[in-house]
């Protein structure tokens, strides 16, 4: 006799059980967290003989949204955002590298044990006893929605880059693809600037709950708009997700359930920082006005069998020597001039020598993302974060017109009585604080998009569904000088209109927002 336990969907777990002839039967489930059980659930038998336990807001009190990053920051600029990283790369060197371009993020996603028992008695009178079952269950947990289209059901593998087949996303509802005609190839351009921000978060467990492999980001970037194989760009930044960079591989690491990694995905002030000298060295051009980020394998070790000129290697590129000709090699980063020379390219070459391209096996995980860099706009632009559905963040860069208003509240506190009733001398002074105000100051900001695709309408209603949202906004910290923070935000609207490019021709958005925190609230 026996509790047999299944997980109907994200949140309910459902309980049956065979025992016979008791009384006051209870099913029992214990929620432990961190070791801890924090709460004891129990419920008698429903009509079916079942019993259903909704688990979700008792996790959800342990699922915390960080905004501090959990790799420790050295150098001259400090900070505490997971949005600003990296920040501080100006002269990066082979194997110490000053900031991460990847993060841990612990809390966004829980282990939650579930351990079952039985409460009943033998007879209508007699002592109930709890009873403990054979079965406890161990369940990783995010923050996903509970939103009626979710059904409160997620499927993990979809949001776990583990395949061949690009089908997978980011924990993050960022549109991919376009229908709509354009120039790039089906996919949809995410405007990004000097002053956005953004990174991107994904599972990092190798196989006892999600499939995430080992992977690699792979950057590249291209003074003309990317062909439909990507392969027209300047340069390439491959970043494997390994501890010397701030990730963690799952495959060879312990505990990693517990942990979502983040990378930073665009932004001059993350991105264009990215140059680390061990894997080529390549940092964002002035020329660049495309990048993309693909995912694939943590190692390159397939080559591709088409013999290049050696003039046509790019920095960042992975090549093995084929022919070794008049080409100097040493020069573009190799150990040595020797046919079959594995290397990565940290300069461009020339001469009669030609290279197989070493990829990954997997050359994409992930379907790409596309950023469009914006080098100037007439307007001043707004980088806004949410927590979405996933428990991370979500991002967009609102480089149309914005405005800002301040309004103030005035009331009369009190009103002190005119004269000096506790001196030796009475006496009426005419600079003396009669009436005192009591003064309440608010700030509200309206932001605009650009002109978008319609699949952006999901993405949006994910911030009108948030409870978190921030403006990445310049502040002043003591005397550190003005740097970038996140300041709180609450979202004004109530209505987002799904709209089509039948319907509305050319999209675009307006959202307004009002400072968490009063400017003043003083008397």
């Amino acid at each position: 006799m026996a509790t047999t336990s299944t997980r109907s969907n994200y949140w309910i777990i459902t309980t049956t059980s065979d025992t016979s002839s008791t009384f006051n039967f209870r099913y029992v489930v214990e929620v432990v967290i961190d070791g801890s059980i924090v709460a004891t659930l129990k419920q008698p038998k429903n009509n079916a003989g079942a019993a259903h336990f909704n688990i979700e807001r008792i996790v959800k009190n342990y699922i915390e949204v960080s905004n501090k990053i959990a790799n420790t920051v050295t150098g001259a600029v400090s900070y505490n955002s997971i949005h600003l990283m990296p920040r501080n790369i100006p002269n990066p060197s082979t194997g110490s590298n000053v900031d991460f371009a990847i993060s841990k993020n612990t809390g966004t996603l829980k282990l939650i044990g579930l351990q079952f028992y039985e409460e009943y008695s033998t007879t209508a009178t007699g002592t109930i006893s709890k009873v403990a079952q054979n079965i406890s269950i161990l369940l990783p947990i995010i923050n996903y929605s509970n939103e009626w289209e979710d059904q409160m059901n997620f499927d993990a593998d979809l949001y776990a880059p583990n395949t061949d087949a690009p089908f997978q996303k980011f924990l993050s509802k960022i549109p991919y693809t376009t229908t709509q005609p354009n120039d790039t190839n089906g996919m949809i351009a995410h405007l990004t600037g000097v002053g956005d921000y953004r990174t991107i978060s994904w599972l990092n467990e190798s196989s006892t709950y999600f499939s995430t492999s080992p992977i690699a980001i792979n950057y590249k970037f291209y003074s003309d708009v990317p062909d439909a194989t990507l392969s027209n760009y300047t340069g390439q930044i491959y970043l494997p997700n390994t501890s010397t960079y701030g990730g963690n591989t799952p495959a060879s690491s312990t505990g990693t359930e517990t942990k979502m990694l983040l990378f930073a995905a665009a932004g001059y002030e993350n991105v264009a920082k990215l140059k680390y000298v061990d894997l080529g060295g390549y940092q964002m051009q002035t020329t660049d006005i495309y990048y993309t980020i693909e995912i694939g394998s943590e190692v390159r070790t397939s080559a591709v069998t088409s013999e290049k000129p050696a003039a046509q290697a790019k920095i960042g590129d992975r090549i093995i020597i084929n022919t070794v000709g008049t080409t100097n090699w040493v020069a573009m980063g190799a150990p040595n001039n020797n046919q079959l020379t594995n290397f990565i390219v940290s300069a461009t070459g020339s001469g009669s020598g030609k290279y197989y391209t070493m990829t990954s096996p997997s050359l994409t995980y992930v379907k790409p993302l596309l950023f469009k860099i914006s080098q100037c706009s007439k307007y001043p632009s707004q980088s806004i974060a949410w927590k979405n559905k996933f428990g991370t963040w979500d991002y967009h860069y609102f480089n149309n017109n914005s405005t800002e208003v301040v309004s103030m509240s005035r009331s009369i506190e009190y009103e002190k009585n005119p004269g000096s009733w506790s001196a030796a001398t009475f006496s009426i002074d005419s600079f003396e604080r009669g009436k005192v105000q009591s003064v309440n100051g608010v700030k509200r900001i309206t932001v605009n998009t650009g002109y978008l695709d319609e699949a952006y309408n999901d993405y949006f209603k994910g911030m009108m569904q948030s409870n978190d949202i921030q403006l990445i906004a310049p502040v002043d910290v003591g005397d550190d000088n003005v740097l970038q923070e996140p300041v709180p935000l609450i979202l004004i609207d109530n209505e987002l209109q799904y709209k089509t490019t039948i319907k509305d021709k050319l999209i675009q958005y307006s959202f307004t927002f009002e400072y968490a925190h009063k400017l003043k609230q003083m008397i």
